[in-house]
């Protein structure tokens, strides 16, 4: 079989007669070789036959890398992990990915591993000032959610805690920038959640963290309100907070 039939077949997935592991060097030539051709059939055999060699091929010392090799592999995560700890495979993967895979790796790392501490590092080399929203908007249904939030706004990722809030309409971002210190930040966060979803349960949220007396932390909130739906749903809330239901029976009256 001539070369260009050699490598056609193997990007095809045909890896009859081929001792993987003796050969790991033929089939990262392979993929070197591809230029534009699909990497899919051929990661999806080694997947199936051997992760040790498609980890080899991916993520190994010696792969290529580039963003097609590792979008193509993205579907195999769990056999790569099978091979490689997930806190190793998922900074290689970023690595040898480059900027047009990061978000998709950041992303799928999230889906798989919503409470991995080491996410907000990787979070943060993906997505800079917005650190946080990609892993928080992929974890938004997960019970780890509420630490992730914590670990966010603890690494400093202000930003990505209020695209979050917007982006899922969950309080616990919020809640998170509040229990840092962070007033103003939480307070464009619990705006952004109620927008997004005004049923949200901010005011049981904000006051687990502000404790006893949470009258006064919640008449500062009201002048985020934006959304007169938003308004009467926390006022159904705030009927143990004198003040601030007296001061959104004002606010509602005033609205469109």
């Amino acid at each position: 079989m001539s070369d260009d039939g050699f490598l056609t077949g193997v990007l095809a997935g045909n890896l009859a007669g081929l001792d993987l592991r003796a050969q790991t060097d033929l089939l990262i030539q392979a993929v070197k070789a591809a230029g534009d051709r699909p990497l899919g059939p051929l990661l999806d055999a080694l997947a199936e036959a051997d992760p040790l060699a498609l980890a080899e091929v991916v993520c190994g010392t010696r792969s290529p890398g580039g963003s097609a090799v590792i979008l193509a592999a993205l579907p195999h995560a769990e056999k790569i992990e099978g091979v490689l700890s997930p806190r190793g495979a998922w900074p290689r993967l970023l690595e040898l990915g480059g900027a047009e895979s990061a978000l998709p790796v950041l992303t799928t790392a999230a889906r798989r591993h919503p409470g991995a501490s080491w996410l907000v590092a990787l979070s943060r080399k993906v997505e800079g000032p917005n650190a946080g929203l990609a892993h928080l908007t992929a974890c938004a249904h997960h019970p780890a959610f509420a630490q992730a939030c914590r670990n966010h706004a603890e690494a400093g990722h202000v930003e990505g805690l209020v695209l979050a809030s917007g982006a899922t309409g969950r309080a616990e971002p919020a809640a998170a920038l509040l229990g840092v210190g962070k007033f103003d930040a939480m307070l464009r966060a619990a705006g952004a959640a109620l927008d997004t979803a005004p049923e949200s349960p901010l005011v049981a949220q904000l006051a687990a963290v502000w404790g006893p007396e949470p009258d006064d932390l919640f008449v500062r909130v009201l002048p985020i309100l934006r959304q007169k739906r938003a308004a009467e749903a926390l006022r159904k809330h705030c009927r143990h907070l004198p003040r601030t239901a007296r001061l959104l029976d004002l606010v509602i009256r005033g609205m469109v």
